[in-house]
């Protein structure tokens, strides 16, 4: 053949030639692509582990669904544990001695999980993005203790648009509800308030930021000891803490913690949790790591890391845990690879960890 291809003009061997070549090179990419796509789908399952003294850290439960990706969790009144499904809309509750049940119809009427908030009577409220990584629109089910569950917010159909990019939600003492909207246009990206009479308006903007290129009010944590709603941006991983008037107003907004500010890198600020004493804990997706702003000393110290996705947490007062949802959404949004989508599977189990104190 070698010979055929030397008696071939010029032309015709130049092009047989540079043709070769670049079925070599496609080759090398190609099984490159695979290497790295299979190095990156059989990497060990990330342990967390505690970044500081004081601190123990360990997996709590494990979920069986396929299709958990837990993005959210939640502590009852009597400490019990709630998380649910981003992908299936099924709810879990775990009670103290870690007895996993799943509450019945959520699977059946929620269709994308995102948050869970508890109000002070017990209710627990779920905020339902409809169908997983699609954009606007959005429902909140209340469930109560003996698991009735009901709708008590829809914005769907012509009232879709009302959110685009909802992401978390919390109540205060007067059964108000927030809800945070990252956005997908400017000028949209704030606090959404619904009043009991299920009357809505939005209630906090993002104040602007020299430089910014956008913004994303992500995380909501309510203090009904101070009455204050605290908001993580997951663009700019700026913490804010906003009051509320007695009117129902949001009263100042003061910016406790800025990352361009603080010497970490990228943290992806996610679901965060107050204590009565107003110290924040707060989920780093981009980081996997989980922070502790301490009103006090007015800084954030990054208590544990090596998380699979942690997309938010819930602190018990009763037994002073941390909670930390492990949502492990690779397979939900392919990584690029030589600009090639590569969809990786999840390291199953799903879980949830748990930090404790140890002094």
């Amino acid at each position: 053949m070698i010979a055929r291809i030397q008696k071939l003009p010029v032309a015709m061997r130049t092009l047989i030639f540079s043709a070769a070549i670049l079925l070599v090179i496609a080759l090398a990419i190609a099984i490159t692509l695979g290497v790295m796509a299979t190095l990156a789908r059989s990497t060990p399952r990330n342990i967390p582990v505690a970044l500081v003294p004081n601190f123990a850290v360990e997996e709590y439960i494990q979920l069986n669904d396929l299709d958990a990706y837990p993005a959210t969790v939640a502590i009852g009144n009597n400490g019990t544990m709630y998380t649910g499904s981003y992908v299936s809309g099924a709810i879990w509750a775990t009670d103290l001695n870690r007895t996993v049940r799943e509450i019945p119809n959520t699977r059946e009427r929620i269709g994308s999980l995102s948050a869970l908030a508890v109000a002070p009577n017990g209710n627990l409220y779920a905020l339902d993005r409809i169908v997983a990584l699609e954009i606007s629109g959005a429902r909140v089910w209340r469930i109560t203790p003996d698991d009735e569950i009901t709708l008590v917010l829809d914005y769907t159909g012509t009232e879709a648009d009302t959110l685009q990019l909802p992401h978390d939600i919390a109540i205060d003492n007067e059964g108000r509800l927030y809800i945070s909207d990252r956005g997908r246009t400017r000028d949209h990206d704030f606090i959404w308030r619904v009043d009991p009479d299920g009357t809505g308006e939005v209630w906090w903007a993002s104040p602007p930021i020299d430089g910014a290129r956008g913004y994303e009010p992500t995380g909501l944590a309510y203090n009904g000891e101070t009455n204050t709603l605290y908001i993580s941006d997951g663009f700019l991983d700026i913490l804010y803490q906003v009051s509320i008037n007695d009117d129902g107003t949001a009263g100042e907004t003061t910016a406790l913690f800025d990352r361009r500010f603080g010497g970490e890198g990228i943290v992806g600020f996610n679901g965060l949790t107050v204590t009565d004493e107003g110290v924040v804990y707060i989920a780093g997706l981009a980081n996997n790591k989980i922070g502790r702003y301490s009103p006090n000393e007015g800084i954030m110290t990054y208590i544990a890391g090596n998380h699979r996705g942690a997309s938010d947490v819930a602190y018990d007062p009763l037994s002073q845990r941390l909670f930390v949802a492990n949502w492990d959404q690779r397979s939900l949004l392919p990584e690029i690879i030589f600009f090639i989508a590569v969809t990786l599977d999840p390291h199953l189990p799903f879980s949830i960890d748990i930090i404790s104190p140890t002094s």
